[in-house]
């Protein structure tokens, strides 16, 4: 009996063993499926990161080149304004010149 009794001791113990070798198998298991999503999650995050970086670059370009445009048509009108007031001064003294000139014959 006392023999009996040992043997099922051993018996248990070895399942025991079993027992914990399958737990600490299925815990690394879970551990290294964990690692694969957190690992899967972070590029999926970085990849939208990025993804949403060159969207944001994008975007300031546009508007960047929306300003340029406005800012090269204000300049553009104004060079314009700009040129008209010479021709104009040479039209005034065109007109100031000949009446001088009228006057001055005239006497």
């Amino acid at each position: 009996m006392t023999l009996e009794v040992l043997r099922e001791i051993r018996e248990t113990e070895e399942k025991a063993e079993n027992i914990i070798e399958k737990a600490r198998i299925e815990a690394q298991n879970i551990i290294d499926d964990a690692r694969q999503e957190a690992d899967e999650l972070f590029r999926k995050e970085q990849d939208e990161a990025q993804k949403s970086g060159e969207r944001r670059r994008k975007e300031i370009i546009e508007d960047a080149k929306k300003e340029a445009e406005g800012i090269k048509q204000d300049a553009e009108r104004r060079i314009q304004e700009i040129a008209i007031i010479p021709e104009k001064k040479i039209n005034e003294a065109v007109t100031a010149i000949v009446s001088r000139v009228r006057k001055d014959a005239n006497t």
